[in-house]
């Protein structure tokens, strides 16, 4: 395993799958690791199901929301003394028939998988500058490279984190 120890982490979607997975590994590398995702039990759950020599922190936030965005960044550097890493893992799913998406399903899941991403890593991204090091890592998908059937607003959505990521 890494070794992570002084490691500082902001997790996004660090409640379920593949963010919480990566919050959990982290910290049992030694990282101080904040995770955030819009619902607190399920946040809480993967602190406490944290382990290892690391710490683990849960804040409430919704990526959607500019406000939300900027008050996370700034609350996770104070919390944490800086940001060393990001994951941006929050993402939201839409299922259905292509020729049926309603712009506001649309419009739902680009907030989340791309805008979200795009202000997250922004904001942490300026930090990171003004420090002069850290790593941003953006969770994307197969799909981002080839579409799957009844999936349009989600593959539309990761493909563009493919595009703002390379």
């Amino acid at each position: 395993m890494v070794e992570l120890t002084g490691f500082r982490a902001l997790v996004t979607g660090g409640g379920s799958g593949i963010g919480r997975a990566i919050a959990l590994g982290a910290c049992a590398a030694g990282a101080k690791v904040l995770v955030t995702g819009r619902r607190s039990a399920a946040l809480d759950e993967t602190v406490r199901s944290a382990s290892g020599p690391g710490e683990m922190i849960a804040l409430t936030a919704d990526v959607t929301k500019l406000s939300s965005v900027a008050a996370l960044v700034e609350r996770c550097a104070n919390l944490l003394g800086g940001i060393d890493g990001l994951v941006n893992a929050a993402g939201v799913h839409s299922i259905g028939v292509s020729s049926e998406l309603e712009d506001d399903e649309l419009e739902r899941v680009l907030q989340t998988n791309l805008i979200g991403a795009f202000r997250v890593t922004r904001g942490v991204g300026k930090l990171m500058l003004e420090a002069g090091s850290g790593s941003i890592v953006e969770i994307a998908s197969l799909s981002s490279f080839g579409g799957f059937p009844g999936r349009l607003a989600y593959t539309v959505s990761k493909a563009a984190v493919v595009g703002m990521t390379t």
